[in-house]
Formats: C-alpha cells, structure tokens, sequence
C-alpha cells in the first residue's frame, strides 16, 4: 500500500492487538485469546508490528497511538464479541487450541454481568511517503 501512495501521501492503518486480554484475570477470556494467538494463520499481534512495517516501508514520520476498550458482560460491546466468537470459535475447537467446554465458559462468561476486561487493543499507525 505504501507504493500505491503520491509523494507526500499518508497512510493510515488500524488493526488490533491481543497481549493485554492473554493476561487477564478471567480464565475463559483469557483462554480464548491464548487460543486465538495460537491459532494457524491468525497474527493477534499484529498491531504491534504496524510503526515497524510502515518504517520498513519507506514511510517518514510514523505515528501510532493505541484505544484499549473494556468488556463489560451483557453489553453491546460483549454480545459483539460473543457473535466473533461464535463465528470463529468452531474453528478453534476443531484445530484443538481450545475445548468446547473452554468455548461454551467463555459465551456463557460474556453475558453475566460481573465480567469486566480489558479487551484487543486497537493500534492506529500512520506514515507519509517521502516526497
């Protein structure tokens, strides 16, 4: 993407990053981004790497700022995690990273009221072409 850019261009890109939840206190959160970063052909960690590859691509003044949103269980932002989950969730259990039972704690966990965490940080990198 960054060859696509005009000199003086800016990119912009966004993706998330799963440290924070693999250390979290609940089990099954905790679990499934285990799972998720150990899962073939998924980088969880991606975000991170966002300032070096735009660097790496000749990209001046790279910028990134990070959001960290909490879950809070039964909200909006929960039920949305439950439908990615319930989405991507088969797959894990078939590649064996997670349990079924592990999987089935986890949807549970994300409608009870007293589940609050830290989910994916999302990382906002952006660079200009040099120009």
């Amino acid at each position: 993407m960054a060859r696509w850019l005009r000199p003086g261009g800016k990119l912009v890109l966004e993706e998330m990053d799963g440290l924070v939840p693999r250390h979290t206190d609940d089990p099954a959160w905790r679990r499934l981004w285990v799972a998720v970063a150990e899962f073939p052909g998924f980088d969880v960690d991606c975000g991170r790497s966002l300032p070096r590859r735009l660097t790496a691509a000749g990209l001046e003044n790279v910028a990134a700022d990070g959001w960290l949103p909490t879950v809070r269980g039964g909200t909006a932002e929960a039920q949305l995690h439950q439908m990615n989950v319930g989405a991507f969730g088969p797959a894990i259990v078939r590649a064996g990273v997670m349990s079924q039972a592990d999987f089935d704690d986890l949807l549970v966990r994300l409608g009870q009221a007293d589940f609050l965490e830290f989910g994916p940080m999302w990382i906002s990198c952006s660079g200009r072409r040099p120009g």
